[in-house]
């Protein structure tokens, strides 16, 4: 059982938001507590799989440039067993199974639109695949990865070796508060480089720190993809109020009818219920809400999100 957090880890989780690579010593100061204890908290979240500070990518890193869902029903293996299957198919960054129909939520990324058939064709291969429903993304409003099972992560493979932001991201994709020393030392890249290098990163907008908490240690027990149509008139504007809802992780425009994609968690499946009744749709231009909760995260690459560079490096000249 996944412990709550208590008022001294709150306190810590908050200002680590703020900034995910203050030291101990800075912590200690701003909640007027013993650095030692600071120490002991963070490594004690994180022992519990509770809360970690990790180094994410951007979804669009690595030459990937689009984002596409599937929504997959199975018959003749278990929904399990082909979530599995699905989830080794290259691109393929999230898998979960759905209450109801359909059985799985697919979420992936593609460096074409061509390379995303070629992703929706290797599924619709697996065994125990019934029907498939490809949604291509157009833009992605909100992905915001902070909430995951920190006892199953999912660590990314090393996307080519010899390049040093790769190997860079590797190390602190799973501690993001390891000092730069300490990476130093296990990469064999002076401290300097290092340094310079990250910084490199987060101002280019391809990598950031963010803290990742089980979302049951925030008494957050329920998620949900939800299908939301609009009017075309009011899809903008209905667009920005559903991505300023906090309870709204991921907000996309898609292809279809139902022209927007939703990820909502919520405390439980009441308050899921006066989102999408009482938040929803009583926005104007929204014409019908579908919801489907998520029951098992059979993949969560919990690494990926999409964030803007906090500011423009200037060309080289």
């Amino acid at each position: 059982m996944i412990a709550k957090l208590d008022g001294t880890d709150s306190s810590i989780v908050q200002v680590l938001r703020t900034n995910p690579r203050i030291t101990n010593k800075d912590i200690a100061g701003r909640l007027d507590i013993a650095e030692s204890t600071v120490a002991q908290r963070i490594r004690g979240m994180a022992e519990r799989n509770v809360m970690r500070v990790i180094a994410q990518k951007h979804v669009f890193s690595d030459g990937y440039s689009h984002v596409v869902f599937l929504f997959v029903d199975t018959a003749g293996r278990t929904v399990q067993r082909v979530g599995a299957d699905i989830s080794k198919v290259d691109g393929v960054f999230g898998v979960s199974q759905c209450i109801g129909t359909p059985d799985l939520f697919v979420s992936a990324r593609a460096r074409s639109m061509e390379d995303a058939h070629r992703v929706a064709g290797q599924i619709a291969a697996i065994g125990g695949v019934a029907t498939l429903e490809v949604v291509p993304c157009f833009r992605i409003h909100k992905f915001v990865s902070n909430l995951g099972d920190l006892a199953n992560p999912g660590r990314p493979s090393l996307v080519n070796p010899e390049s040093r932001n790769d190997r860079i991201f590797h190390a602190l994709c799973q501690d993001g508060r390891q000092s730069n020393r300490e990476v130093s030392r296990q990469l064999d890249i002076s401290e300097g480089a290092i340094r310079q290098r990250l910084k490199a990163l987060q101002q280019s907008g391809e990598m950031q720190f963010q803290v990742v908490c089980n979302p049951l240690a925030l008494d957050l027990g329920t998620a949900a993809v939800l299908r939301i149509s609009t009017t075309a008139k009011e899809a903008g504007k209905v667009l920005a109020r559903i991505t300023d809802l906090e309870a709204a992780a991921f907000v996309a425009e898609a292809a279809g009818v139902s022209n927007v994609i939703a990820l909502f968690i919520t405390p439980d499946n009441q308050s899921l219920g006066d989102v999408t009744d009482n938040q929803l749709m009583s926005m104007r231009g929204v014409r019908k809400v579908d919801a489907q909760i998520l029951v098992t995260n059979i993949k969560h690459e919990y690494y990926l999100s999409h964030f803007e560079a906090p500011e423009r490096i200037p060309r080289r000249k």
